[in-house]
């Protein structure tokens, strides 16, 4: 099992235990061997620059909306997950796991903007939008970086995103 897919199961296993980020250079073409995802793809932009991205959707029944892929230069860039935990003490225990957030960001989810609702671990690879009640729903992670590149390359700082249509040639 390589690197890319031992990090990807932890994720979506949420097993933050031994985590020290998304590996760089996990490739989107052994990644779409290795998991089935739902039919079609997205587009979206993302972090202060507008980083373009394609998305792919994998189903997980531990999962609600299921475990976004996002790639860029044919290479995965982040995954992410709505409704990470309907657990009120899972913040906790990933607290006790890397420790305090090393930053806190305004939250823009859906049509809401959370005041400090992102708890950012840069060094981690990992960031944790919360709501008003303390509940994690949305969960992000990448390569580990530092807060300049989290802002410039992964920050949600819209709702939007474009789904194509699955190409059927």
């Amino acid at each position: 099992m390589s690197a890319c897919q031992t990090t990807i199961d932890a994720f979506i296993g949420r097993d933050f235990k031994n985590w020290i980020g998304l590996p760089d250079g996990c490739v989107e073409r052994d990644i779409t061997k290795e998991y089935s995802f739902r039919e079609g793809a997205g587009a979206t932009l993302r972090g202060k620059t507008q980083v373009a991205y394609s998305f792919r959707v994998l189903s997980h029944p531990g999962f609600a909306n299921g475990v976004e892929f996002y790639f860029s230069d044919d290479k995965l860039q982040f995954l992410e997950t709505e409704f990470w935990s309907n657990d009120p003490d899972e913040y906790s225990r990933i607290v006790a796991l890397v420790g305090e957030p090393a930053h806190r960001l305004d939250f823009h989810w859906r049509d809401w903007c959370i005041p400090s609702g992102i708890c950012l671990w840069p060094r981690h690879g990992i960031s944790a939008g919360l709501t008003q009640t303390g509940l994690i729903v949305c969960m992000t992670v990448f390569p580990p970086c530092t807060r300049e590149v989290f802002e410039q390359r992964y920050y949600q700082i819209s709702g939007s995103r474009e789904f194509r249509r699955p190409n059927y040639d």
